[in-house]
């Protein structure tokens, strides 16, 4: 890029009044990419071309030093001089060229040492596997602009892994099929992915952290280990099979949720809008909320919250000194075993509970009839239409 255009990036930031580090919020990329704009180093895609020229208001001829007009202007303006010590225009002095510099991933992938984090913002489906060794690996599969538009560079010890936001643009929208492959050492302490639409896919990761969210696609992870693990999607399934963390934090908008083998230390928290939720846990305290769906869950907990606005709750739990069952129309089936002193809180709006703690229980109609055997503290049986019938030994 010449410096007659460098200089005239720099002239509009400083018109419009803002920051290397806004500039680059706006547009989705790093800060990095902006200094080496304003220092003729690279120059912006035809993406962030549109994008800049809308954000400053100009045409793109004027951003490009086209019109005879900026010439000009620019023959008459003092020359272009090396900077040195410390670049006039950056609030901070840049990091090396070198270690910022987005590297071209090989159709056989490519490998990176000293890598403590990872961050990936991507619309792309991304596959995270655990590896042998320290290092980490990345393989791109898709079209070939796709591959080329990915930036994949070093920024200290986080490896960052970019695409282009084209939701921002209202005029065309392509079809995504960008494939992101990562493998991870077990060494990694950080690792967080966030996608714009695409599925995420984990095996056998460990890291410290486990950060995973994408705007609509499936989520799944079998064998992973970490502190915190976070999975989110806007609206796709969630799966998880043997995972173990100190919390996990497992939600959707509106997909279904199945989680077999988890276990966490602390607390364990499952979240659907509507979709329906089979889970299967170790926890120091389960939450599963669905908006509408059925609860299948059994859980080996001290504390269980389980709430639904209208599906059945199933719910199997052992060891649980307090236990909440609520639902806005289904029918609610809870036995726990291992239980003493414990605090129980049954609700239906009308359908048919069924409540064994350390006994039997039989139930006819529409209404709730329990026998509780030893070890109850506190029973609160609740219903929206029936009689309620209990006996406590």
């Amino acid at each position: 890029m010449t410096l007659e255009i460098a200089n005239k990036l720099i002239e509009l930031r400083k018109a419009r009044g803002v920051s290397q580090e806004e500039l680059a919020a706006h547009l989705g990329i790093s800060r990095q990419a902006i200094s080496k704009w304003e220092r003729g180093e690279a120059s912006p895609d035809i993406d962030n071309i549109i994008m800049l020229s809308r954000f400053y208001g100009v045409s793109i001829d004027e951003l490009l030093c086209r019109g005879a007009e900026y010439e000009t202007a620019v023959e008459e303006s003092a020359p272009y001089e090396e900077p040195s010590g410390e670049f006039p225009y950056e609030e901070e002095p840049a990091e090396p060229a070198a270690e910022l510099k987005a590297m071209p991933v090989p159709e056989e992938g490519a490998r990176f040492a000293s890598v403590r984090e990872i961050e990936c913002s991507a619309r792309a489906s991304v596959t995270m596997f655990g590896a042998e060794g320290d290092e980490v690996s990345v393989e791109l599969n898709g079209s070939e602009r796709e591959r080329r538009e990915c930036r994949v560079y070093m920024d200290g010890e986080v490896l960052r892994i970019e695409t282009p936001r084209r939701e921002r643009f209202g005029f065309f929208r392509m079809r995504n099929t960008l494939a992101i492959s990562i493998g991870v050492p077990r060494s990694m302490g950080r690792a967080q992915v966030e996608l714009f639409g695409g599925d995420a896919i984990l095996s056998n990761v460990t890291a410290k952290d486990l950060f995973i969210k994408t705007g609509g696609g499936d989520v799944s992870a079998v064998g992973t280990r970490s502190k915190g693990l976070v999975l989110m999607t806007g609206g796709g399934d969630i799966s998880v099979d043997t995972a173990e963390a100190d919390s996990a934090q497992i939600r959707t908008g509106g997909g279904e949720i199945e989680v077999r083998a988890l276990g966490a230390k602390g607390m364990a928290e499952l979240r659907t809008g509507g979709g329906d939720m089979k889970v299967s846990c170790m926890a120091a305290s389960v939450t599963a909320y669905s908006g509408g769906g059925d609860i299948e869950l059994a859980a080996e907990a001290g504390e269980i919250d389980a709430k639904s606005g209208g599906g059945d709750l199933d719910i199997r739990g052992i060891g649980a000194n307090a236990v909440s069952a609520k639902t806005g129309g289904g029918d609610i089936a809870l036995a726990l075993r291992g239980v003493s002193g414990a605090a129980f809180t049954v609700s239906t709006a009308g359908g048919i509970a069924k409540l064994s703690v350390n006994g039997d229980t039989v139930f006819k109609g529409r209404h709730i009839e329990t026998v509780v055997g030893d070890g109850a503290a506190k029973v609160e049986l609740r219903s929206g239409g029936g009689d309620i019938s209990a006996s406590i030994e």
